[in-house]
């Protein structure tokens, strides 16, 4: 499980963790993976994606100024979890991945086009990502 992100266990009711990952270049984001792959007995109980548009290497704004993009949602063990995005008329600069309480995932996946690109219809085809 060295390939990827686990938190420590927490015991504080309503705690969660998460991380920012700012993207190669504004855009469109149109699919999520997330993969919780040797993850069995720790994955996430659930997680939440957020996106927001900002100038600032970090965002600093209120959780207000995020768009949800994958309400709270259950993943199980060691598996692949595939989201087709709303607002994929929006262009977003960040992206926030939520784990409600704690645990690990392999990897986070965002599928999307530049700013300024043809947006495809949706849902789109996984394996049509890499046409994007």
């Amino acid at each position: 499980m060295g390939d990827g992100w686990e938190t420590k266990r927490s015991r504080t009711p309503g705690h969660t963790d998460h991380v920012t990952v700012k993207l190669g270049a504004k855009g469109h984001l149109l699919k999520a993976v997330i993969d919780t792959s040797h993850y069995r007995g720790n994955y996430p109980n659930k997680v939440i994606l957020k996106a927001i548009h900002s100038d600032e290497f970090v965002p600093s704004q209120p959780d207000s100024e995020w768009v949800t993009l994958i309400e709270p949602t259950s993943v199980g063990p060691h598996g692949l979890f595939y989201f087709d995005l709303p607002q994929t008329d929006k262009v977003f600069t960040h992206a926030k991945i939520i784990i409600v309480p704690d645990g690990g995932i392999k990897r986070l996946r965002l599928y999307g086009v530049r700013e300024g690109g043809k947006v495809p219809p949706t849902p789109i085809d996984i394996g049509d990502a890499a046409t994007l």
